[in-house]
């Protein structure tokens, strides 16, 4: 995007995809800030940041899984209410927290998800992140002395989705405070936060403000398939490709 000079000697670039962030910023901000500063003739900070999401969608976001190719059982009858009760209420339910081992349709709910939210309103922004890609972040920001602009760039949105939020277990106690006050922004402003993890809430060994901000909100479970489903969604795909 355009580049932006703030009164500050900042310059803010947007990028619509966060997968490249992490490179811009310890690969190229040196580079770039260098020539700024060879142009300009003084020192200017750049800072790299995801920029709201477009009509089409955010570059992660998969357009093709939606609500209604998601294939219903008792096993996840729950969770998929509860995803389409937020995604049209986004704010009230907060946090979502869905707790389900790995290839269970945690990731299509998700999408889902931010489809619906982004279809009933397009100029919605969101965050979506592993929590490795969040600590990975935070790590640079402390190496670079950003941290404010870590703290900037995960409350400038409307929406958090957060994956494997287990990993925030052994993060160690400096990542959990961020987290706490990311959190805390999200929650005292009514915008909605998703989280997912393979264990329950109450397995994970945080502070007590932090456990009781998690089980603040509806946490669901997703059970693994039993053979009926398993048949179904094989029926389903196999339709979908003219099989």
């Amino acid at each position: 995007e355009p580049l932006n000079v703030t009164s500050e000697n900042r310059v803010i670039l947007g990028v619509s995809d966060k997968d490249i962030l992490p490179q811009l910023r310890t690969q190229y901000t040196d580079t770039i800030q260098t020539r700024l500063k060879s142009l300009m003739g003084r020192a200017i900070t750049v800072e790299v940041h995801v920029s709201p999401g477009r009509a089409r969608g955010p570059g992660w976001l998969n357009p093709r899984y939606s609500f209604d190719r998601f294939v219903i059982s008792t096993s996840n009858q729950m969770a998929l209410m509860a995803c389409e009760a937020v995604a049209s209420q986004p704010g009230r339910t907060n946090p979502l927290y869905l707790y389900v081992e790995s290839g269970l349709g945690k990731t299509h709910l998700i999408h889902s998800l931010a489809n619906d939210m982004l279809e009933r309103t397009p100029a919605l922004s969101i965050c979506y992140t592993s929590f490795e890609d969040l600590r990975d972040q935070f790590q640079q920001s402390l190496a670079s002395k950003q941290t404010l602009e870590f703290k900037n760039l995960y409350r400038r949105y409307d929406v958090l989705i957060i994956e494997d939020i287990q990993y925030l277990k052994p993060a160690g106690q400096t990542l959990q405070e961020e987290f706490f006050h990311i959190f805390n922004h999200y929650y005292e402003n009514s915008k909605q936060i998703v989280l997912s993890s393979e264990r329950p809430a109450s397995e994970l060994t945080v502070s007590s403000r932090l456990m009781s901000r998690l089980l603040a909100g509806l946490q669901v479970r997703i059970e693994a398939p039993d053979p009926v489903l398993r048949e179904s969604i094989v029926e389903k795909r196999s339709a979908e490709m003219g099989l």
